[in-house]
This record gives structure tokens, C-alpha cells and sequence, in this order.
């Protein structure tokens, strides 16, 4: 099982993070922030928007699944967790709002 996603400068990526907090692996186009939060070869596959490419990463994934589903679940944990993406933002946003 993976995610594909071929939105289309697809902004952020939250999708991406989202499937890989499950444990799934993520298939993207190599375009907007969805490049972002794969790490390629790792938790999924950054590939151009061609259909061969997508079908080539499809059976890549497939092989690499067991491995894949952690790797996907640990990248999220430690990258993109609330704790370690919002608390700079929100210190940010108190600073400026003391000034």
C-alpha cells in the first residue's frame, strides 16, 4: 500500500505527512512541498509526473514495504511532529507580538 499524490505544486504536503504518521509510504511528483517531506528511497519515492515513472516507484515501493512503513511512521515523528513544527512558529509569533 502507498499514497500517490500528483497534485500539481501541491503548496505544503501535508498530505504526504499525514499518510506516512499511518505508516504508509508516499509516491509524489517531484514539484511543491510534497518533495519536502519524502525522503526519497526511504519513506517513498519523489518521481516525475510521467505514469511509467509513478508505476516504476508503485512496484519499488511494493518490494520495499516492511522497511518502507517504519522508516515512514519515524520521519514524521521526528521531523514533523506538532511539538517540533509548531513550537519555533509559536515563538516566533510571541516575539513579534511583544515588540
Amino acid at each position: 500500500m502507498a499514497t500517490l499524490i500528483s497534485a500539481h505544486l501541491e503548496p505544503f504536503g501535508l498530505s504526504s505527512i499525514e499518510s506516512q504518521s499511518c505508516g504508509t509510504p508516499v509516491i509524489g511528483i517531484r514539484e511543491g512541498g510534497v518533495q519536502e517531506t519524502i525522503v526519497n528511497g526511504k519513506t517513498g519515492y519523489v518521481t516525475d509526473r510521467r505514469g511509467e515513472h509513478f508505476l516504476d516507484k508503485i512496484k519499488m515501493t511494493i518490494t520495499n514495504q516492511d522497511v518502507m512503513k517504519i522508516a515512514s511512521r519515524e520521519n514524521t515523528m521526528k521531523y514533523w511532529d506538532w511539538e517540533v513544527t509548531l513550537k519555533p512558529l509559536d515563538k516566533i509569533f510571541y516575539e513579534n507580538l511583544r515588540r
